[in-house]
């Protein structure tokens, strides 16, 4: 099941997001580090009620943030669709449930989530050298629009957009 995050999440969600660190090392992928993010920043989308949890009898496997804040590097991009888009952030499965599906579950949550609010557009971004993520947003209809850079990272960032209809 899928559910907004709660305070009391919060430990278990910073435990999943250091296995996600680790398991993304071995596969040569730095996208996240001990910064980010950081509790501050999940306490804030917890607060802000932007924070998803998939909750499987009491144990987290996954969560993600769902908003409608664009980095401001998505200005230099061309979405080809509406200004106003559901942005998914911070999409982390635990290494132990990987494989099950939950990732393409909280997309679809998001998409389910825009159409509700009238919005017919949702974006995502990856570290470049996470071609996993890549192919599970290809396969799930985003279009890749470009890439970007954010502070503090060498390597850009790949852009995917998918519009969606009720």
């Amino acid at each position: 099941m899928i559910r907004r995050a709660q305070l009391t999440d919060l430990q278990q969600l910073l435990d999943i997001k250091e296995l996600v660190i680790a398991d993304m090392a071995k596969h040569n992928i730095f996208q996240w580090d001990h910064t980010y993010p950081n509790q501050d920043i999940l306490t804030q989308d917890i607060e802000n009620g932007d924070l998803y949890v998939i909750d499987e009898a009491g144990t987290i496997c996954g969560f993600a943030c769902i908003d409608t804040n664009q980095a401001p590097e998505y200005e230099t991009l061309n979405f080809k669709g509406p200004d106003t888009a559901y942005v998914v952030h911070r999409l982390a499965i635990h290494p132990g449930y990987g494989g099950r599906g939950y990732a393409s579950q909280i997309l679809k949550f998001a998409e389910d989530l825009a159409l509700e609010q009238g919005v017919s557009a949702l974006r995502i971004d990856t570290f470049s050298q996470n071609h996993r993520a890549q192919g599970l947003f290809k396969k799930q209809g985003f279009n890749y629009i470009g890439n970007v850079f954010f502070p503090r990272k060498q390597e850009p960032f790949c852009c995917f957009h998918k519009t969606i209809f009720a």
